[in-house]
This record gives C-alpha cells, structure tokens and sequence, in this order.
C-alpha cells in the first residue's frame, strides 16, 4: 500500500491523471523492493473523499483500464471514494447498517474483472461486451444475490461473478468449494 502524498491530488481526476498515478506507484513500488516487483499486478488508485471523476455515482462506481509504460502495460482501477455515491455504489446493499458495503462489492468487481480482462477489451468479454463481474452486477435476491464471505474472521459483502461453469450452462455464483461443486 502507498499513500502518495507528493502529488496535489486533483479534485476531479481525469482518466489520464489516474494513469499516470498507476504508473508513478509502480515506479515506487519498483524502486522499494525490485526483487518482488509485479508490473503484472493490480494498481488501485483509490482517491479521497470529494475527488471523484466526473459521473461517479451516477454513471459509474469504479472502472478499471489499463495504460502503458516503461514496465510494459500496467493494469489498474479507479476507485472512488465508494461512500460518496451512497446508495448509488452500494451502501446498505447487503447489510442494513453498511454504509461501506459497496466498497468491498465495487472493489470485487474490478478486481475480478482485471484478473479476466487486464487489458480492457482484450479478456473476457460475454457476446455483449460485459465482463465477469458486469454480468452479476446488483443482484439482491435468488441465485447469484450479493452476500458477506467470511475472511479472516471478518464479514465482507461481495457480489457474485460469473462462472461458465456454473449449472452447465453458466451464471453468477459468490463460491466454489469444487470445479463441479459452486453456489
């Protein structure tokens, strides 16, 4: 984790800024410790409260892309400071009092989806366009409903992602306990 306080974060962020973050942390992450540095790995540029891109909460939640750069192509996530949207990212989804339940749903997703689909349009992708974790986006109740897991001792509720797998013709499931065996 850094928190990068060299740089005036801008109050509302362009797509090109948040990059350029994603490439100024794996330079930093590089420099730390070059031994175990992944330019493969996730970068979440997670921003403060009120330094949201334009249209967050009512156009999007959080988006993740990818950009290049001297450590070859990196893939990270605009995450926006999820409990500004409120209701519009997921507060209180799961939980009646969580108010930062959409901070482990949005966070999920994106992160799913650069595991599926790092270099966006470039993974997987259903006949539509949606990736994994658009598919089971905001599903309250039945099959595939958003749910806390148990992690560490600890609930966080997270939505569920899409299997191919599933059922033998595909749909949203939050866990596997088998290849055969998700639910």
């Amino acid at each position: 984790m850094l928190s990068d306080t060299a740089v005036v974060a801008p109050t509302r962020p362009k797509q090109s800024q948040i990059a350029a973050e994603a490439v100024r942390a794996a330079g930093i992450f590089q420099a730390q410790n070059p031994a175990v540095f992944n330019p493969r790995a996730q970068f979440v540029i997670a921003t403060a409260h009120n330094n949201n891109a334009t249209g967050f909460g009512s156009s999007y939640c959080a988006w993740h892309s990818s950009t290049s750069s001297s450590f070859g192509n990196l893939a990270y996530t605009n995450l926006p400071y999820i409990p500004d949207a409120g209701a519009s990212c997921g507060a209180n989804f799961v939980n009646a009092n969580g108010p930062l339940d959409g901070v482990s749903i949005v966070e999920g997703h994106e992160y799913a989806e650069t595991i599926t689909d790092p270099f966006p349009s470039s993974g997987w992708l259903d006949a539509n366009g949606a990736e994994n974790g658009d598919k089971c986006a905001w599903i309250r109740s039945g099959q595939g409903a958003a749910a806390n897991v148990s992690v560490v001792g600890a609930a966080f509720p997270v939505q569920s992602l899409w299997s191919n797998n599933f059922n033998g013709t595909g749909g949203c499931v939050i866990r596997y306990t088998s290849a055969t065996n998700q639910g």
